[in-house]
C-alpha cells in the first residue's frame, strides 16, 4: 500500500461526495417542480373550475398572475440548482487537484527517511480512508435514490397536501358562491 493508493481512495471519495451533492441538488429541483405542478393542477381542477362559473374574468386574471409567479419560482429553482452544481463541481475539482498535487510531491521526494515515513503514514491512513470511501458510497447511493424518488416515486405526501388544499378551497368556493347569491338577492330586492 503506497501513497498512490491512498490518493486514489481519496479521489474516489471526493467523486462520491460530488455525485451525492449534485444528486441532492437535482432532487431539490425535480421535487420542487413536481410539487409546484401538483399544486397548480389542484388549483386548476378544484378552484378555478368553480370560480370560473362565478367570476370568469377574475379567475382568468388570477390564473395569469399565478402562471407568471410559477414561472419566476421555477426559474429561481433552476438557477439555485445550477449554481449549486457549479459550486460543488468547482470545490470537488479544487480538492482533487490538491490531492493529486500532494501525491506527486510525495512521489518526488528523494530522501528515503522522509519517503519511508510518508509511506508509513499512508499505510496507517489507508484503512480510515477506505471507511470514508465506503461511507461516501452509501451517501452517494442515498442521494441518487432521493433524486429518483423526487423524479417519480413517493407522491403520497404531495397528493395528500393537494387534497387538503382542495378541500379547503371547495369550502371557500361554496362560501363565496353563497355570498354572491345573497348579494344578488339583496340587490334585486333593492332595485324592485
Amino acid at each position: 500500500m503506497n501513497q498512490a493508493s491512498l490518493s486514489s481512495v481519496t479521489l474516489a471519495t471526493i467523486e462520491n461526495y460530488r455525485n451525492a451533492a449534485n444528486s441532492a441538488a437535482r432532487a431539490y429541483q425535480v421535487g420542487s417542480q413536481r410539487l409546484i405542478s401538483a399544486l397548480n393542477t389542484g388549483i386548476n381542477e378544484q378552484i378555478y373550475s368553480r370560480t370560473s362559473k362565478v367570476a370568469p374574468q377574475l379567475t382568468e386574471s388570477v390564473s395569469k398572475v399565478r402562471g407568471r409567479v410559477t414561472q419566476i419560482v421555477i426559474d429561481g429553482i433552476d438557477q439555485i440548482t445550477s449554481g449549486t452544481e457549479k459550486a460543488v463541481d468547482m470545490g470537488s475539482d479544487g480538492a482533487a487537484k490538491q490531492v493529486t498535487k500532494v501525491a506527486k510531491f510525495v512521489a518526488g521526494i528523494d530522501n528515503t527517511t522522509v519517503a519511508n515515513g510518508l509511506q508509513t503514514v499512508a499505510r496507517l491512513s489507508l484503512p480510515t480512508a477506505k471507511v470514508a470511501l465506503a461511507v461516501s458510497s452509501k451517501v452517494a447511493g442515498g442521494a441518487k435514490a432521493l433524486s429518483s424518488a423526487a423524479a417519480g416515486k413517493g407522491l403520497k405526501p404531495v397528493e395528500a397536501a393537494v387534497a387538503k388544499v382542495a378541500r379547503r378551497a371547495k369550502a371557500t368556493t361554496r362560501s363565496a358562491a353563497q355570498a354572491v347569491k345573497t348579494t344578488a338577492v339583496r340587490a334585486k330586492r333593492k332595485l324592485a
